[in-house]
């Protein structure tokens, strides 16, 4: 049996489900009754304690040294398999350079700012997040319900190193049908589970999240207490939609009688949540409250105390339903939002409402049909996929021999 678990995973930048996969391993293994040690390790070393992460070394480190025979490599979750080294780093910088990352892609392609940036993060591999044995001093290497969108359109170049080192993984599961077909296709076997988020409202129950929280966000639960909506956007799926969204809420607002919350849960570049929430603020006034968050754990908190989620996160629409909450997902080509909608929101029970994502010009009215949604329903929803979660853990820690 493997003692020591090597976590990997983008645990270097402010995004709520980033922040949250360490954590998610760590408790379910406690709860399995699994002792092994672990580390976590990102594109770089990092310290995100202070908002709830883990500090973790760099890829580099562990590749060079770290790891070893007999150590399990685990990649603990996201939309990583087709992640590829621009994006990997444009996640890290500030917006600024970011977009010149993105305008630099357009011209020269995405091989040659893929070269640079891999030069820039010091990165081993092919793709960041890509692990074979041989990557990793021998070690066993398993995929923790990750995302593989994508997969099939990376080039020749990446393909086959991809294909190669997913053949030799100990364990691999996905988290949608979409990347279980298109790994498939490459004539691999993916398990199909939830991803790990499913598991929050077991492994941190509102008591102890209570506990954790920033004095800000223990006011803004006090005065709100229960039941208030949550919408959530990053920068990009706002652009040029901001009155529409904003006119939506109104609406929403003035229909329940229910004070509005914008909570950000993507604080990284090719999110920036806050951002766009801020303008969306801006424009709606009094009508709602910018959260305050520091910490995933303020996020997670004003989740589960919400009478209903909207946004456009994976990891909101998540916690959301773990702890029953009415989930509408917002937008379009949200493809992660959307693959978790369709593949495990909907089917638990003959009274399940349609999971598509809303167009923001109908959010109010599919806002309003969500909360119209049984009781009983929700809870359904949450058990089952709890149920899928815990038997993905079990199987995760019996390939890596625990």
């Amino acid at each position: 049996m493997s003692r020591r678990w090597h976590l990997v995973g983008a645990f270097d930048r402010f995004n709520y489900g980033d922040l949250l996969f360490p954590h998610l391993v760590e408790r379910s293994l406690e709860r399995l009754g699994v002792a092994v040690e672990l580390r976590c390790w990102s594109t770089r070393a990092a310290d995100l304690s202070a908002h709830g992460g883990k500090v973790c070394g760099s890829l580099r480190q562990l590749q060079a040294s770290e790891a070893r025979s007999g150590d399990a490599v685990v990649v603990a979750g996201g939309e990583v398999l087709a992640a590829r080294w621009t994006g990997t780093l444009r996640g890290l910088v500030s917006p600024r350079p970011s977009l010149a990352l993105g305008l630099a892609r357009r011209v020269l392609g995405a091989a040659t700012t893929d070269f640079l940036a891999r030069q820039w993060l010091h990165g081993r591999t092919p793709q960041p997040w890509l692990l074979g044995p041989e990557d990793v001093g021998g070690a066993m290497v398993a995929y923790n319900a990750v995302g593989a969108q994508g997969v099939t359109s990376l080039p020749p170049a990446l393909a086959r190193p991809a294909q190669e080192r997913l053949a030799q993984a100990r364990h691999l599961a996905v988290r949608d049908r979409g990347s279980r077909e298109a790994l498939e296709s490459w004539g691999l076997a993916p398990a199909l589970a939830p991803d790990s988020a499913a598991l929050v409202a077991e492994l941190f129950p509102r008591g102890w999240l209570e506990e954790q929280l920033s004095p800000p966000t223990t006011d803004l639960l006090q005065r709100r207490g229960e039941g208030f909506l949550v919408f959530q956007t990053g920068r990009f799926p706002l652009r040029r939609r901001l009155s529409t969204v904003a006119d939506q809420l109104r609406q929403l607002v003035d229909a329940t009688g229910r004070p509005l919350v914008l909570l950000p849960l993507g604080l990284a570049s090719a999110h920036e949540d806050p951002h766009a929430l801020a303008q969306l603020a801006a424009t709606l006034g009094s009508a709602a409250e910018l959260a305050p968050v520091r910490t995933i754990w303020d996020q997670m908190a004003i989740l589960a105390a919400a009478g209903l989620y909207a946004g456009t996160s994976l990891h909101g629409a998540l916690t959301a339903t773990a702890f029953e909450v009415p989930v509408v997902g917002v937008g379009s080509r949200v493809s992660k939002l959307e693959a978790f909608l369709e593949d495990w929101y909907l089917g638990a029970g003959p009274e399940s409402r349609s999971p598509a994502c809303a167009p923001p010009e109908d959010l109010c009215p599919a806002a309003l049909d969500a909360l119209e949604e049984a009781e009983e329903v929700r809870i359904g929803r949450s058990r089952r996929l709890a149920k899928a979660a815990w038997e993905q853990a079990r199987a995760l820690a019996a390939a890596l021999g625990a």
